[in-house]
């Protein structure tokens, strides 16, 4: 029984041996597998760096948080204003912008505006957005540039503007519109540039100005309307320059101006009138010189001003008079700049002052005259600056 016993004892002592060599070899597996597991942790983490940038070299106030990890900035970034508050968040990878981006308000907190990055480029829809939260703007964006419709909003939801991009340029009919959402503005780009008809409207929905464009120029007719529709003004247009009719009228539809312009210069009869219809000026040009002196008329039909002109368009002779016909004065140019003596006469014909002219400045003896026509005052004047004695 004894040797029995002793076997099983024996039995027994090697089965818990062994039972126990295999208790220590899992635990030292154990330990070794969490040591693996610990150090493919922290593996990728070796070459990190938390980067902080400031304002300045005193500021304490932190400008940028980003992380670098071998060199290249990766995972988020983020920006904060000069008072320290979050600005923007965004996400960075291999060292461009991936991924969206969110503009802050730094007292809120709230999202004012959200673009999408791929690649350092913006790509996809861009979302802007009141303080309140509500939509401001919505874009849409190709490798960076600004593709498809541009929307605008009020407030309360109406749209302000609408515009369609191609290559970030506006392309194509923008319209804008005002909060009671009657149209505002009409306009057809090519390219950036102004290319089509040209509309202008009021709150009422009333057109008070058209034109045409081709290719940034204005080109065609141009039209100012007064607010009850009745026309202001026509102008027309060749390639940017005035050619064509030139018409400005009264609001009861009286002409106020009619002209007649050649690349960009009056040609012909020029007259204004007043709103009775009397007139108030005549000209003549011809290549937009004056041919015959230009003359400016008083509502009883009398010469307030006549102005001569030389064959280079300067002026050299200006006449001034009451509505009496008499006499003000007579002014001489030089290169369209005052020359010479002046006399200065009231409305009954006396003298009341001369004065001397030197390229457009009063320059030498100035006399002055009382209502009897003696002399007064006299005073010496240098380049338009009166010299004190």
């Amino acid at each position: 029984m004894k040797s029995g016993n002793q076997a099983i004892n024996y039995r027994t002592f090697i089965s818990e041996s062994l039972s126990k060599m295999s208790q220590v070899y899992r635990k030292v597996y154990v330990l070794n597998l969490a040591f693996i597991l610990i150090l493919s942790m922290f593996l990728p983490c070796f070459g990190q760096d938390t980067i902080r940038t400031y304002y300045d070299e005193d500021s304490v106030h932190i400008k940028e948080i980003l992380t670098k990890i071998n060199g290249k900035a990766e995972g988020e970034v983020r920006l904060f204003d000069i008072n320290g508050k979050l600005i923007l968040i965004g996400n960075l990878k291999n060292d461009q912008r991936n991924g969206f981006f969110y503009d802050l308000d730094p007292e809120s907190g709230d999202t004012l505006r959200i673009v999408e990055f791929k690649n350092n480029l913006r790509e996809g829809k861009a979302l802007s957005y009141f303080a309140d939260g509500r939509l401001s703007q919505e874009s849409n964006f190709v490798n960076n540039q600004l593709e498809g419709v541009v929307i605008s909003y009020f407030e309360d939801g109406q749209i302000r503007d609408r515009t369609t991009f191609r290559n970030n340029k506006p392309d194509g009919l923008s319209e804008a519109f005002y909060p009671n959402g009657k149209p505002k503005t009409k306009i057809n780009f090519l390219g950036g540039q102004f290319h089509g008809p040209y509309l202008e409207f009021d709150e009422n929905g009333q057109i008070v100005f058209s034109s045409n464009y081709s290719r940034g120029l204005v080109d065609g007719q141009e039209i100012q309307y007064f607010p009850d529709g009745k026309v202001k003004a026509v102008r027309d247009f060749r390639l940017g320059e005035l050619s064509g009719v030139y018409e400005l009228n009264y609001p009861d539809g009286k002409p106020e101006r009619r002209a007649t312009y050649t690349k960009g210069s009056p040609e012909g009869e020029m007259i204004e009138y007043y709103p009775d219809g009397s007139v108030r000026m005549k000209a003549i040009y011809q290549k937009g010189i004056p041919a015959t002196p230009i003359v400016s008329f008083y509502p009883n039909g009398t010469i307030r001003q006549r102005t001569s002109y030389n064959s280079q368009g300067e002026k050299v002779l200006e006449e001034n008079y009451f509505p009496n016909e008499q006499l003000i004065s007579s002014v001489r140019f030089q290169k369209d700049l005052e020359e010479g003596e002046v006399k200065i006469f009231n409305e009954e014909g006396n003298l009341l002052e001369i004065r001397n002219y030197s390229k457009g400045r009063i320059h030498g003896k100035r006399e002055l005259y009382n209502e009897a026509g003696q002399l007064v005052k006299t005073e010496i004047w240098e380049n338009g600056n009166k010299i004190n004695k």
